[in-house]
């Protein structure tokens, strides 16, 4: 996502910074550039985190002068979604894929669905949740996981290849079709 301001000022805008406020109040700041071809534009490309809940941004600008203001503020909210997970993840709404829902992509990480549904393989075959690497340390909880779409062969709402300490608590997981389909695959 491209956070950008647009700064004027009397004399030249040296720099421009943006504060990120993360959800769990982690507060980090990021220097933005003006490489746009614009000279007013100050820009970065932001990689939103898998963080869910609303994030808090200050700008600050700095002069020639080395005078500041920091008298702007927005934010913006990162919901839940399919994908690769490399960190916790706590679930804030239903979420859904055509194939495989989520894909365990690191150790030691909890998936929390705080009582929401995984819904996966609307279009096909798929999986819910996804260890294929064998990571270790996983907890998957207050889950429930939901095998949509066609009904046919190959689903697993839990699947994974090996991976050592893997807690499975309080979930409901659902699968069909007509053969080879299993709600945990360990």
């Amino acid at each position: 996502m491209e956070i950008a301001a647009n700064v004027t000022d009397g004399s030249a805008v040296s720099k421009v910074f943006v504060n990120i406020s993360y959800p769990n109040n982690t507060i980090k700041q990021f220097t933005l550039n003006n490489k746009t071809g614009f000279d007013n534009k100050f820009n970065l490309s932001f990689t939103i985190p898998q963080l869910t809940g609303t994030y808090n941004l200050t700008y600050l600008a700095n002069d020639s002068a080395n005078l500041f203001n920091s008298s702007v503020t927005s934010n913006f909210t990162a919901r839940a979604n399919c994908g690769t997970i490399n960190t916790s993840l706590t679930l804030d709404r239903n979420i859904s894929s055509g194939g495989t829902c989520l894909t365990i992509g690191a150790s030691h990480l909890v998936i929390d669905g705080n009582g929401y549904t995984i819904n996966y393989g609307t279009n096909g075959m798929g999986r819910g949740i996804d260890n294929p690497n064998g990571f270790d340390n996983i907890t998957i909880q207050n889950s429930k996981i939901n095998k949509s779409g066609e009904f046919n062969s190959d689903h697993y709402g839990l699947y994974s290849n090996n991976g050592d300490q893997l807690r499975i608590i309080n979930n409901t997981i659902t699968t069909y079709g007509d053969y080879e389909n299993h709600a945990v695959f360990l």
